[in-house]
């Protein structure tokens, strides 16, 4: 029957779930345990590194350029080295530095004073003149720390480089930086005022410090980029002063802009200066300055239009005021006396009559009277009957 049926599904479904659930545990738990199990590897055996094709370091106390002379086995490759090295005496024999564990640099001088000839000492370091053939045998000592050639004293800094670069060569064909603005953009330009004292920097400079710091900073590497500059184009051109007269001006009246022109280099150039308005080339004038000189450049223009501007002569700026000229009114001949019209007093107007506001006033106040008259005098009629 379909009643029984249903019973049966019903008694039948809970083992059904079960028996899924369990199949799905199982699976589950199997790839798990794959998954932890560590997967067997194949054995490999260690492979060896062969140092065969590497290049020998040479004796680890001794340095490279004493390496070199160990390692050359020709006379061609000998000379080489003799030409490059300062520290070779001849062919055969070097000067060297000896730096010995501290507190053992007189027992190292006893040993290797019969190797050479000692020219001095200082602490842990001795220097002396040996023959190349006995490097090997003063590394060998325990004391030992380490084989050098002699550190090479550099003379005073002149330059900053400009052999190095070959700039010098630039300057003499003319490439001097004459006629350059150049503007440096850097974190800082401590010092400055001291490299302009010293030659370092020109005597004229134009600054401009960000507002967060308000000055020149602490950090030098601005100025210190400065001096690279002016050292190799020392013929840039350096303007200041900018002047503007007046500071506002009606339209058509005259404006002079005055600035100031530096040639630091030594040597004559020639600079050209570029006057702007809003950005808008307005005047150029191109000058020839003698070496360490100034020259005072004036540009003189006039406005059509009102408005504030924005005056530019190279990296110089300024502002200027432009207004609307005022028309003045002709004053009077003092030989004539002008009449002076004479102002008649109004006349004040007659007051208005009120009348047809009074009189329904009236009229209903003796409507009223006549009214209460009335009412008493039947009042009165009515007690005497």
């Amino acid at each position: 029957m379909v009643g029984e049926d249903k019973l049966n599904t019903l008694k039948s479904r809970p083992f059904f779930l079960l028996f899924t659930i369990v199949i799905i545990l199982v699976l589950l738990f199997g790839n798990i345990v794959s998954t932890l199990e560590p997967k067997a590897m194949a054995a490999e055996e260690p492979t060896e590194i062969s140092l065969a094709g590497l290049p020998s370091k040479g004796n680890p106390k001794l340095d490279s350029a004493l390496n070199s002379v160990l390692s050359a086995k020709t006379s061609a490759s000998k000379e080489l080295l003799i030409a490059q090295e300062d520290f070779y005496i001849d062919e055969d024999t070097v000067r060297i530095i000896i730096e010995s564990i501290t507190g053992y640099s007189d027992e190292i001088s006893a040993i290797v004073n019969a190797l050479g000839i000692i020219e001095g000492s200082y602490g842990d370091y001795i220097q002396m003149v040996v023959p190349v053939s006995c490097l090997l045998e003063i590394s060998e000592f325990e004391a030992v720390k380490q084989v050098r050639t002699p550190m090479q004293p550099l003379p005073d800094i002149i330059s900053e480089g400009v052999p190095l670069i070959n700039a010098d060569g630039w300057q003499t064909a003319g490439y001097d930086g004459a006629g350059v603005k150049i503007g440096v953009l850097d974190v800082g330009f401590d010092g400055y005022i001291t490299r302009q004292v010293e030659g370092e920097l020109p005597a004229s400079i134009t600054t401009w410090w960000a507002p967060s710091i308000g000055n020149q900073g602490t950090e030098v590497h601005g100025a210190a980029c400065a001096e690279i500059v002016y050292d190799i184009a020392p013929a840039a051109f350096t303007t200041s002063s900018l002047e503007i007269s007046p500071d506002e001006v009606d339209i058509g009246e005259d404006v002079s802009i005055t600035v100031s022109v530096d040639n630091t280099d030594e040597t004559e150039g020639v600079c050209q200066l570029v006057c702007k308005v809003n950005g808008v080339v307005v005047d150029e004038k191109e000058i020839t300055l003698a070496g360490g000189s100034r020259e005072t450049v004036v540009f003189t223009t006039t406005f059509n239009e009102a408005g504030n501007k924005t005056i530019e002569v190279n990296e110089l700026s300024g502002s200027l005021g432009v207004k609307e000229a005022v028309e003045e009114e002709p004053s009077p001949d003092p030989g004539t006396i002008a009449e002076i019209p004479t102002q008649e007093t109004p006349e004040e107007p007659a007051p208005e009559s009120r009348w047809w506001i009074a009189g329904p006033v009236v009229g209903v106040c003796a409507v009223i009277a006549a009214f209460v008259i009335y009412l008493v005098r039947r009042k009165r009629i009515q007690n005497m009957i």
